[in-house]
């Protein structure tokens, strides 16, 4: 079976959203934001789940979430950052899908959490302080994402997301005739 859907994953913050937005509306493919189905799916914030109901039972919507869209075809998803915690969800998204890590240092998401501190579609912090908790979640799961990446794709500050999306799918032109 060809694998026609384009996961990105990565840190909060690394991108995957916007290029993956710009590369669905590309390509004519459905967008799907997993943490805004899953909002939608318990109709409230990942902030107010985590909250209410604690980080399990968010996972565990997750994996279903995630398990649902993974089967749809010619989807660009954007999987949350903490998706591959779970190696179900991984295993779900590569049956139909060509998954992209956003790589992004912890510096540059650092920079850009303290630019935009009140988003409230981001998780709640475990640490009063934002590099400590960037830097721990990192290290957390850094070794998961290289695991589930068939491509990595470095996207660093001083490049437009123009530019990103234009070198994503040159990528993914090569890539994809391999899927």
């Amino acid at each position: 079976m060809k694998k026609t859907n384009i996961i990105f994953i990565g840190m909060s913050g690394s991108g995957k959203t916007t290029i993956g937005k710009k590369i669905a509306k590309i390509l004519s493919y459905n967008f799907f934001d997993l943490d805004k189905e899953v909002e939608l799916a318990l109709n409230k914030s990942i902030t107010h789940t985590v909250e209410e109901k604690g980080w399990d039972f968010f996972r565990h919507k997750e994996a279903e979430i995630c398990k649902l869209i993974s089967q749809k075809e010619n989807a660009v998803i954007a999987a949350g950052g903490g998706t591959v915690l779970n190696q179900k969800n991984v295993t779900n998204m590569k049956k139909n899908g060509f998954i992209i890590l956003l790589l992004t240092t912890p510096e540059i998401l650092i920079k850009r959490r303290s630019n935009h501190p009140k988003k409230s579609h981001r998780p709640p912090l475990h640490y009063k302080n934002l590099a400590k908790e960037i830097k721990s979640i990192w290290k957390e799961r850094e070794k998961k994402y290289f695991a589930a990446a068939d491509l990595i794709y470095q996207v660093d500050d001083s490049e437009p997301v123009k530019v990103s999306v234009e070198n994503v799918m040159k990528l993914l032109g090569e890539k994809r005739i391999l899927c």
